[in-house]
């Protein structure tokens, strides 16, 4: 048996009229060029565990004079779930350690792997976090 645990989710719903009637699919953790492909693809899903602490992703000198930010990472999970590299690709403004606290917060996430028709695959994800001024 498993045990209930927090995921994180991302999604994609496709909405056609087929045969003059509104379908509408929902595609959970499933990467939009994956399914443009047909292949059956999930990406990896980040394991939250609400009792851990995690260290802030903002940074405090940042949100005290209210800028906000992005950052791109490129992360690869193997099969098991391990990360086994993860870099900043970009950071924007540079020079207040967005990349640096989004690096630290990922590279502390458990992972579920990505899954490739049924089974697990390692995978490299690319995503962006967006840190809004306060």
């Amino acid at each position: 048996k498993g045990r209930p645990t927090h995921a994180g989710m991302a999604g994609t719903v496709l909405f056609v009229v087929a045969e003059g009637k509104p379908r509408v699919r929902v595609y959970q953790n499933q990467d939009m060029d994956e399914l443009k492909r047909g292949a059956d693809f999930i990406a990896p899903q980040a394991v939250h565990d609400p009792s851990a602490r995690q260290m802030p992703a903002y940074p405090g000198h940042a949100g005290l004079l209210g800028i906000g930010g992005s950052v791109v990472l490129q992360h690869s999970v193997d099969a098991s779930g391990k990360t086994t590299d993860l870099r900043v690709i970009s950071e924007n403004p540079p020079g207040h350690r967005f990349g640096a606290n989004a690096w630290h917060r990922v590279n502390r996430l458990t992972w579920l792997p990505a899954y490739r028709s049924g089974k697990p695959t390692a995978s490299v994800t690319v995503f962006e976090f967006r840190f809004h001024g306060r």
